[in-house]
Parts: C-alpha cells; structure tokens; sequence
C-alpha cells in the first residue's frame, strides 16, 4: 500500500506539471481617437493600477505587462481628478485661461484588452471681430451645467457621459488677462454634449461690455458639426459674434481633433 500511494503522488505531480501556465498578465492596446497623440511617459490608470506608456508619437500604444481581468475600464489625462471603484470624479474650473494648464480626461472600456479612450470635454470657440482689446469672455449654458463637481461612470456603453453635481454652475469664465486684440478666437471647454443653447457676455479692457442674444438652435450645429454664425447682438465696439458648435457623435471627431492639437496644453 505505501509503495502504491506514493506511485500515485508521482504520477498526479508529473500530469500536473504538463498543464499549460495560464497568463497572469495581457499588453492592451490602447488607442486615443480622433488624432490625439501619445507621449512617451505618459501615466495611463486601467482597473485602478498605474501604467506608464513607454513609446509616443502616435495616436496608438500597447501597454505590456497589465494585470488580466474580465473587463478593462482606464483613465487618462485627468489632471486633479481622482477615481473611485468604476467611478471618475472631476472638478471643472468655472475660471479657465488660455494660458493655464487644463486637462481634457479620456477614458476607456472593454472587455477585451483593447481600449478605445474618448473624451470627456469638449470645447466651443468663439470667433469675435472688431476693433476692440478683449478682457474676458462669460458663456452661459441656458439650462445644462457646465463648471464644478461632476462624475464620470467608466462602466459604459457607447460615449461616456459626464454627470455634473446638483450644485454645478451653468457659468464659465474665459480671462483673457490684459486683453486680446481683436480679431480673436477663444475657446471654452465644457463637458461633452448636446445644448440647447448659450449666452456670451464679451468685456473689453476699457469696460465696456456686450451680451448677446439667446444662441438658438445650437444644438443641431454641434451634431452637424458644423460652423454657424451665432444668433448674437453686433455692435461697433465688438463686430460679429460667431461660433464652432462641439460634441458628441459627428460632432465628436471635430471636438477630439481640436483637442488633440491646439487646445491641449
């Protein structure tokens, strides 16, 4: 009997050592859509760990080494922002300057370690003429919130969404410092979605100040994506307000884009 138990121990060990090793580790391909680019040293979080992107200079990177899971959910670029379990929390600036540093978030989620990031923010531009040194630019959302606390859930379907907080502001500042000369572009990001409009509030450096009219039918410009002039008030001082309409779906791409070239400090 002890010779015939210890026979069987051998065989059971030797069976088990031919099994194959089940990988404890996967490289995820991680691509940023719409022409964003990787840098080399970037920090990218996937399930909560830390990773660092060792090749940039293209809009696509595979990340070695992440420890393997049934679904994937990743972070990128969000600057103060913090995540909690599947959830990404964010504070949005009511003050923005085209001068401070910003991060515009992407995340990303999947079952298979191929990952897609998209972003959280978009932006409007708003091209103003005229003869005028402009201090700062007030864009008020008519209704959506668009500056303060908000959350993003990284389990999601399709397009993330940005949850703005009950106490959110439905305001954003753009300080221009000393003044801009006209003409200008300024840009103004907000979370990604579709409004039904805004109001612009342009200071000059002497004062003065205008406020446009209601922007009516904003929210088909933004999912043609395409550029319209805004339904604003003109005057002397400031000329022609008008103005690019960004995200989500078609609209997406032109926002991502813009992004990933210039509005991205």
């Amino acid at each position: 009997k002890f010779l015939l138990v210890v026979f069987s121990v051998l065989a059971l060990a030797s069976c088990k050592e031919d099994l194959p090793q089940e990988e404890s580790t996967v490289s995820v391909l991680a691509a940023l859509e719409n022409g964003r680019v990787w840098n080399s040293g970037d920090e990218v979080f996937i399930n909560g760990v830390r990773y660092i992107v060792e090749n940039g200079g293209e809009s696509t990177a595979t990340i070695n080494d992440v420890e393997k899971a049934e679904s994937y959910q990743a972070v990128y670029d969000c600057g103060n922002g913090s995540v909690e379990g599947n959830v990404l929390k964010l504070s949005l600036p009511s003050l923005q300057s085209p001068s401070a540093s910003m991060a515009y978030p992407m995340v990303a989620s999947n079952g298979a370690p191929n990952l897609l990031f998209k972003n959280v923010l978009g932006t409007v531009r708003i091209s103003i003429t005229g003869t005028a040194s402009v201090k700062k630019v007030v864009l008020t959302s008519l209704g959506a919130k668009i500056s303060g606390d908000g959350t993003v859930s990284m389990n999601y379907t399709g397009n993330p969404e940005l949850k703005m907080s009950a106490d959110a502001s439905n305001v954003v500042t753009v300080d221009l410092g000393t003044g801009v000369a006209l003409p200008a572009d300024v840009d103004v990001a907000l979370p990604a979605a579709l409004y039904e409009g805004f109001m612009v509030t342009i200071y000059d450096a002497d004062g003065g100040a205008m406020t446009g009219k209601e922007i009516s039918g904003f929210q088909e410009t933004m999912v043609a994506g395409a550029r319209a002039a805004m339904s604003a008030a003109t005057s002397k001082l400031f000329g022609k307000i008008a103005g690019i309409g960004i995200p989500p779906e078609t609209a997406r791409k032109v926002v991502q884009q813009s992004l990933g070239r210039s509005t991205r400090k």
